[in-house]
């Protein structure tokens, strides 16, 4: 008789909600807690994804050697995860390795070679070899061309709507070169796309710290509290946006877009105002306040008909009927030549 094995065919355990978790630990700062729980999830087998992001943060502490073994695993796991060469050939051009940096950096262009961010980082990488040894490098990553490479590519994740990876590289930038206004705004951004309005506005108010005239740090915190519905708040932000840069197109419409919608949800919310008789000026007699229906002697005929309904305030329209026509329908006398309104005799 076979023996029961009822966890040899079951399927294996979903384990999204667990790195969901241990991303938001990282994206919230507690890189300590994020450590423990990519760890933790590499117990149930290996992940490309997650040794990717031990690797960045081991390379965003300082552990070069660490995160390239990180990336290594990366890449042994899933041999076409973009993510896994680009961090290797990240790791190896901070440890001055430049000839495997562009080694690495061009597998990850070879799989995407769409992707301009990687082929401009190549390129960077490349410019630094030094012509007379063919392998030192002219100038390490802290220079000012590698740092606008970084943030061309997140500003390329963010596209991609990668807010994660966007927020992880720009984090990283800031460990390592420090905070900037256009740093800290770039990291609101990817915040705020990310589902962290709040964080984000703690990173636009220490760039407002560092600069109360960095006209994107209002357009920034704009979107961020546009996330909150805070509405008043953006608009007061894109007006002293507009203030700083009053050419720019883009706060222009933004700005206008914004009054916009806050005009139609004053509308809305202020409700249509209804009419349920002709106003004043229309052409059309209307009757005394409070009277709803017309008789006669010998009569009680209601004239429903006759009466407009109730309806969103319109602009007057010629009147289709007069009020001696209401009189004759309700008593059935004639006031004059046969109206279109008069009911057809029998």
């Amino acid at each position: 008789m076979t023996e029961l094995q009822p966890n040899a065919s079951a399927p294996e355990r979903d384990h999204s909600s667990e790195l969901r978790a241990a991303d938001q630990l990282r994206e919230r700062g507690d890189f300590i807690g994020a450590k423990a729980a990519y760890e933790a999830l590499l117990a149930h087998g290996e992940n490309a994804v997650v040794r990717c992001r031990l690797g960045d943060i081991a390379l965003r502490d300082g552990g070069l050697e660490t995160a390239e073994k990180h990336y290594t695993a990366a890449v042994a796991s899933n041999a076409r995860f973009v993510w896994g060469h680009f961090g290797r050939a990240r790791a190896s051009a901070r440890l001055g390795r430049i000839d495997e940096a562009i080694a690495f950096c061009a597998t990850a262009v070879a799989l995407e070679p769409d992707r301009k961010a990687l082929t401009e980082f190549l390129t960077t990488l490349v410019r630094q070899r030094d012509p007379d040894t063919g392998s030192q490098a002219k100038a390490g990553p802290d220079t000012a061309a590698f740092l606008q490479l970084q943030f061309r590519l997140a500003d390329e994740l963010a596209n991609a709507r990668k807010f994660t990876e966007a927020v992880t590289l720009l984090a990283e930038m800031k460990g390592h070169y420090g905070a900037s206004p256009a740093l800290l705004c770039k990291l609101g951004n990817a915040l705020t796309g990310s589902g962290k309005p709040l964080e984000a506005l703690e990173c636009f108010a220490e760039a407002q710290a560092l600069s109360k005239d960095f006209v994107w740090t209002y357009v920034g915190r704009a979107e961020a509290l546009k996330a909150l519905l805070r509405h008043d708040e953006a608009l007061a932000d894109l007006d002293e946006a507009h203030r700083l840069l009053p050419n720019s197109q883009p706060i222009r419409q933004r700005r206008a877009e914004l009054q916009l919608s806050l005009r139609i949800a004053e509308k809305v919310e202020n409700g249509p105002q209804l009419r349920c008789w002709p106003a004043e000026g229309d052409g059309i007699d209307a009757p005394p306040a409070g009277r709803a229906s017309m008789s006669s002697p010998g009569t009680s005929a209601t004239i429903p008909s006759a009466v407009p309904r109730c309806s969103p305030k319109s602009p007057p329209r010629p009147a289709r009927w007069s009020w001696s026509a209401l009189s004759s329908r309700a008593t059935g006398r004639t006031c004059g030549p046969r109206s279109r309104n008069r009911p057809e005799e029998a």
